[in-house]
């Protein structure tokens, strides 16, 4: 097997949040945080294409991602803003890139299938509504309690399934494989590590991470991936500088992609073929 850059992702803009859908497309969400402006890039990950860069909707700031599901897109706004509490539901079309319906009073809780679990706020208490996720349209006001409609959230989200991820461990020189070991010693020779070393194996790959110590105030953090079988070195790549502490997580593996993070601003893609 071998391994290709697949997608390269850059802003000017921090980085927020990434989310995949079931469709394989990717969400980018990334703020500029001193003039309050909020922007979606969407990419098609099986075809390394972008749907959309930089997308802004009316809100131009306080809005938040509720669920990224197949194709649609589901977003909420705030009761005020700088105040937690979500309000409304704005359905986005990533394909269609278009608004394909929104309601202001409803409040997310949860999604079921192809249904959104939601409620209103009243004088008395919530009310809870089952909506179609498509059309918007109300299928039916549920008389449940708050118990109960928690009970049902929690059952949904035990169907959400994660077998597609491979997230990093923590590595252990004393527990892991003789040969995995040799690959990341050689790596850290001689450098000042900090915080714990991340890796993942994915088929004939080993992908890790470190902290190091580059002068007395910061730390830089290095991806490397290795091909086992062939012992050759694929990626060597620094991905944050002037960092004060270790962060984990820079890196997961989505299916047959090594998807990271270089200073907040960057992702890139590689491929494994």
């Amino acid at each position: 097997m071998k391994i290709k850059k697949s997608l390269h992702y850059k802003s000017q803009n921090q980085i927020w949040r990434l989310l995949i859908s079931e469709n394989d497309y990717l969400l980018i969400e990334t703020r500029d945080t001193n003039n309050k402006e909020v922007f979606f890039n969407c990419f098609d990950l099986n075809k390394s294409q972008k749907l959309f860069l930089n997308m802004q909707f009316e809100e131009k700031y306080w809005l938040g991602i509720e669920k990224f599901h197949k194709n649609i897109l589901l977003l909420h706004r705030f009761t005020k803003p700088d105040m937690p509490d979500h309000k409304g539901i704005i359905a986005f079309d990533v394909v269609q890139k278009k608004i394909i319906w929104q309601n202001d009073d409803l409040t997310f809780l949860f999604l079921d299938d192809e249904s959104v679990f939601g409620f209103v706020r009243k004088f008395e208490g919530r009310i809870h509504y089952k909506f179609d996720l498509l059309s918007g349209q109300n299928i039916e006001q549920l008389d449940f309690s708050n118990d109960k409609i928690n009970s049902f959230r929690q059952t949904a989200l035990k169907k959400e399934d994660f077998s597609n991820y491979t997230f990093p461990s923590f590595w252990d020189d004393k527990n892991a494989d003789t040969l995995l070991n040799e690959f990341i010693q050689s790596s850290i020779i001689s450098k000042d590590i900090v915080g714990n070393i991340e890796f993942a194996v994915k088929n004939d790959f080993l992908c890790f991470n470190f902290y190091f110590k580059s002068d007395d105030r910061f730390l830089i953090n290095k991806f490397i991936c290795y091909n086992i079988p062939r012992r050759k070195l694929l990626i060597d790549k620094i991905i944050n500088t002037e960092v004060s502490y270790p962060a984990p997580d820079s890196f997961f593996i989505y299916k047959n992609l090594i998807i990271f993070l270089k200073d907040k601003l960057e992702i890139y893609i590689y491929k494994f073929e």
